[in-house]
């Protein structure tokens, strides 16, 4: 014998079962999104966190790259280092004794720079643009 089927509770329990595979679909596309953009929310991350230990090895505090480094001796202080420093005057620097050499001399040059033109040899003027004539001062 066959069963009778109730035409209005099969096309309500067809109805729901359509909107809840609609509802899963939804939730596994919001899921899959959800979790790109957390990889490259901590992409980027690793990415900002690589760049600045490059840039505090590799540059000084200025931006300026560090010069050619090895092994050898500090002419200053006289002890041997792993790293030594080349400097284009020829002197070998360990690396406590070039930052005291290079923040000296940056603090020297402010101070010169200051009772220059700002627009002498094309230097940016405020630190935005740069002067395109530069014997207009």
């Amino acid at each position: 014998m066959l069963a009778q089927v109730d035409e209005k509770t099969l096309a309500m329990n067809i109805a729901l079962l359509i909107g809840g595979l609609v509802l899963l679909g939804a939730f596994f596309l919001f899921t899959v999104a959800a979790i790109t953009a957390i990889k490259c929310a901590l992409w980027i991350r690793r990415c900002r966190k690589a760049e600045r230990e490059f840039l505090a090895k590799y540059r000084r505090a200025d931006g300026r790259q560090y010069p050619p480094f090895m092994e050898g001796i500090c002419t200053q202080c006289g002890k041997g280092n792993n790293k030594v420093y080349f400097t284009a005057t020829g002197e070998e620097l360990c690396p406590p004794c070039y930052e005291r050499s290079w923040r000296s001399e940056a603090r020297q040059g402010a101070g010169r720079a200051a009772s220059r033109c700002p627009r002498s040899k094309g230097q940016r003027n405020d630190g935005r643009r740069l002067i395109v004539n530069p014997r207009r001062c």
